[in-house]
């Protein structure tokens, strides 16, 4: 686990490849997929976390080839558009699937 507080994504993403090149010198084309899905998902819950109307939000976010998953509840319907117009915004991000963000239910 690598700590954002004090580190930019970019410079995680960077230093998770170099140690990974480490281990493995034939750094392979299905590994780079893999870091670039993990640094795209970094992005987007980045984004959803300095955004100040889901900021308070707690998101599972997933990645795969430029395609972003987000899991997770909202107090209100109307975040759901929020995040999904703050996932579409981060470069990289063809496509956005927040079927699985639902709204909390209160008793």
């Amino acid at each position: 686990m690598i700590n954002l507080e004090h580190i930019s994504i970019s410079d995680a993403c960077q230093l998770i490849a170099f140690l990974v090149h480490q281990r493995c010198p034939e750094f392979k084309p299905a590994y780079r997929r893999i870091l670039d899905d993990v640094a795209l998902a970094s992005r987007v819950k980045a984004n959803l976390a300095i955004n100040p109307p889901t900021s308070h939000l707690e998101f599972e976010v997933s990645a795969q080839d430029g395609a972003v998953r987000i899991r997770g509840r909202v107090s209100r319907v109307e975040e759901i558009e929020e995040v999904e117009r703050v996932a579409r915004e981060t470069p990289g991000v063809r496509e956005v699937d927040v079927s699985e963000l639902v709204p909390s239910v209160h008793v």
